[in-house]
């Protein structure tokens, strides 16, 4: 049987003069929220020399809870609503600026990761040359529409053969991410 690793713990204690001054925890690294409820002294006193990531004292509000819940996830690198594109056997974390394919990170360039990024954040949707140079390079930018070519051809070969279907080519008009949404 696996033992789970716990992200956090949120222990409610009522703080008193004969409160103990360590609690025991699982195996493992875990966020520890301490929810302290003042009962005949006060709580900061007591905390001095524990060590927790956060503390409340009560009363609490949930707004307040689920802020400091958030940033101790956020902290941790498992934020809640982490920013995680997700599509088949691609994932692209768009806290890290990492892309992986069935589990092998990809060594891409900062443009190779935008566009990888941009096109995955709209699948199927089909994108002239011209557009993913204005809405991925930017407005500034000089260069041929054939730079958008190059580009993908580098994401397809560092995708992989099995892969590179992901990325496919609009003749004549440009490139989408994924299936099309309907078939004719």
């Amino acid at each position: 049987m696996e033992s789970e690793t716990l992200g956090i713990l949120i222990a409610d204690f009522q703080i008193t003069e004969n409160s103990p001054h360590s609690v025991a925890l699982p195996n493992g690294r875990v966020q520890l929220l301490q929810y302290a409820s003042a009962g005949g002294c006060h709580p900061h006193d007591r905390l001095v020399g524990l060590h927790f990531d956060d503390f409340l004292v009560g009363p609490i509000r949930v707004t307040e809870l689920v802020t400091r819940l958030s940033t101790q996830l956020t902290k941790s690198g498992r934020g809640i609503g982490s920013e995680i594109i997700e599509i088949g056997p691609l994932q692209i974390n768009l806290e890290t600026y990492q892309a992986a394919v069935a589990g092998r990170i990809l060594d891409l360039t900062y443009m190779e990761y935008e566009l990888l990024r941009f096109l995955a954040s709209h699948p199927a949707k089909v994108f002239t040359r011209e557009t993913l140079l204005s809405r991925v390079w930017g407005y500034e930018y000089y260069g041929g529409a054939r730079t958008v070519d190059v580009h993908i051809r580098r994401l397809r070969a560092k995708l992989g053969e099995e892969h590179a279907h992901m990325i496919q080519t609009v003749r004549s008009v440009g490139y989408r991410f994924g299936q099309q949404s309907w078939s004719s």
